[in-house]
């Protein structure tokens, strides 16, 4: 194994989400849980990791030991505290490699901070980007070799090491107000991926249309199908509910369904999409007949007396009516649940 893990933060966006409200934890064992969010990334079209404060951090379990890592990570700092990252055994921190507040690239034994191993002559400002990379050794007189934008700042051996063992099994991404992106990490053992690459790019590649398939495939959902926080809202009887949606792909438009807070046995439904009008509800394209009766935690589906053909890429109001007062769940903080199939 030489390729430990890439990661360009951008498939866990959108923009401004919180780690805690995104997938992050399904690949780094602890995500950022105050005041961090994902923000524009380096290039365009990209979502870079932001940690606000010292006390949180993003932490990855590695799948094995390593006695030696090699790796890189793009950074962008405020300069307000020391930022970077940490090498740890299980929880001890072995060493660790980042920029200090004078903008210096500082190599330490144990966290951010500890004691000085090696530290650079050339500086950076605070809130550019700027690429470092590592090839460390994880022993009491362990080799090491920074790198700033590619260039070699400082090499030689040093004790890279707190634990009784001379390797690292996790990594800790800390840091106030700061930036990260682009980041890989390698091991020593084969014959490639076994070197510092240099300013590298992650770049995360989405599915933009349908591809030619062996099989038929169901039904799709726009918008959310689960609900992401258990909040509600008393939605009045007699009103007409709407919410924007962009369709992600070309199709055709089944049925709207929404989640009820509370049961009513008596209460009446009735869907609609409506076309959008420069940000607006505008024509309406189709609606359904009266659905009736909700219970609480299961979603009512409406269906459509016509099915709507979408098209990518074009915003469409989906929603309903009823004549019944009736808590209903969300699917955030601020938005109401409607999804449509």
């Amino acid at each position: 194994m030489a390729e430990i893990f890439w990661d360009g933060f951008d498939k866990y966006g959108p923009v401004n989400c919180a780690p805690t409200n995104s997938t992050m934890n399904s690949e780094w064992t602890t995500v950022p849980s105050s005041s961090s969010s994902f923000v524009a990334g380096r290039f365009a079209n990209s979502l870079a990791l932001q940690l606000s404060y010292t006390f949180v951090s993003a932490s990855r379990t590695l799948p094995s030991n390593y006695s030696r890592l090699i790796g890189g990570v793009a950074l962008n700092g405020s300069l307000s505290s020391n930022s970077g990252v940490i090498f740890g055994d299980a929880g001890t921190n072995q060493c660790a490699v980042g920029i200090n507040t004078a903008g210096k690239i500082v190599l330490w034994n144990g966290g951010l901070g500890g004691t000085q191993v090696a530290i650079s002559t050339a500086s950076v400002t605070a809130n550019t980007w700027h690429y470092i990379e590592w090839d460390l050794t994880f022993a009491a007189s362990g080799s090491y070799n920074v790198y700033l934008d590619g260039v070699s700042v400082f090499s030689g051996t040093g004790n890279l090491k707190n634990s009784s063992n001379a390797y690292a099994n996790q990594i800790i991404l800390i840091g106030a107000t700061c930036n990260y992106d682009d980041m890989y990490l390698f091991d020593s053992t084969c014959s490639a991926n076994n070197a510092v690459r240099g300013d590298s790019r992650v770049e995360t590649l989405f599915p933009n249309a349908d591809a030619s398939v062996a099989f038929t495939p169901g039904q799709g959902v726009i918008g959310a199908y689960y609900t992401l926080s258990n909040s509600t809202s008393y939605m009045s009887s007699g009103e007409l509910y709407l919410r924007k949606f962009t369709a992600p792909v070309s199709g055709t438009l089944n049925s709207i369904n929404i989640m009820p807070a509370t049961t009513s046995s008596g209460a009446n439904f009735k869907p609609a999409i409506y076309a959008d009008n420069s940000g607006s509800p505008g024509t309406l394209l189709s609606s359904g007949s009266q659905v009736t009766g909700a219970t609480a935690g299961t979603a009512v589906t409406m269906p459509l007396t016509t099915p709507q053909s979408l098209t990518a890429g074009t915003n469409y109001w989906l929603g309903y009516v009823t004549d019944t007062s009736l808590s209903m769940q969300r699917d955030d903080n601020s938005s109401f649940a409607t999804n449509a199939g």
